[in-house]
């Protein structure tokens, strides 16, 4: 829609999907590399939202806490899809080799995610007034329309380009993880759990061509994530120490009677 409006989404998609493919079929190890590089490349791009700060207004935070806290708790949720992605550690824990001492690991992944997004938050609340930010379809984009460099006349061109490398570990980790449920599931090999998930993949894409589409779909995955991260893994966490504790139970007892 900004670089290329002309261009094919299919097959763009299926270029991409492609790559996807060879990734994932390259082994975990493969899909955690490419998520490595997929954070070490890129990182460079927020060092170019300083040109912002120049032209910010700070005040425009103010005033600090005049929100209730619902509203609040409703801009948190909407945030659900920004959020969602750290219930994967569920998936690739039982292939950690030592998974008691990546805890730290985890938990400092999150720690730096929720700093990126709140400096990003913050200088993009001074940035933009809110009236501006109302009608934004896409701030981050519009902030690196005026990042000026002698060798780089429209910055924003390289970084949708390099937000390639931000999507793609995402995409493999999400394809990787539907191939090995259903594998699981079903007793199909992952590879053609993989076929599988690329081919229904290219044909919903098929059906999504305008912005307000894209946000609608947004929209859905943020509701659905919000249920299975803050209500179906707690219940379920319930549900595992409970069954725990009455096998227990059933153990002591069945001690005491022999």
């Amino acid at each position: 829609m900004w670089m290329f409006p002309e261009l094919s989404t299919f097959w763009f998609s299926f270029g991409f999907m492609m790559l996807c493919t060879y990734i994932i079929f390259g082994g975990l190890r493969t899909v955690v590399g490419i998520a490595f590089f997929g954070l070490i490349l890129p990182a460079y791009l927020l060092l170019t939202f300083g040109w912002a700060i120049k032209f910010s207004n700070f005040y425009n935070l103010l005033p600090i806490w005049d929100h209730s806290v619902k509203e609040l708790l409703i801009g948190s949720y909407n945030m659900s899809l920004t959020f969602i992605g750290f219930e994967i550690i569920l998936f690739f824990y039982p292939f950690i080799k030592e998974p008691k001492k990546s805890k730290k690991w985890a938990h400092l992944a999150v720690l730096t995610t929720t700093l990126i997004y709140t400096i990003l938050a913050v200088i993009t609340f001074a940035y933009y007034s809110e009236d501006q930010l109302a009608i934004q379809v896409w701030p981050t984009l519009t902030m690196w329309k005026i990042v000026e460099m002698p060798f780089v006349e429209r910055f924003e061109y390289i970084g949708i380009a390099n937000w390639n490398l931000i999507m793609l570990p995402n995409v493999c980790i999400a394809i990787w993880i539907c191939s090995r449920l259903i594998k699981r599931i079903f007793n199909i090999r992952q590879k053609i759990g993989v076929f599988f998930v690329i081919s229904a993949l290219l044909l919903l894409i098929n059906f999504i061509n305008t912005r307000q589409e894209i946000s609608l779909l947004n929209d859905y995955f943020g509701k659905i994530g919000f249920g299975f991260t803050f209500i179906y893994i707690p219940l379920l966490f319930a549900a595992i120490m409970i069954a725990k504790r009455v096998k227990k139970k059933m153990k002591k007892k069945s001690k005491g009677l022999s």
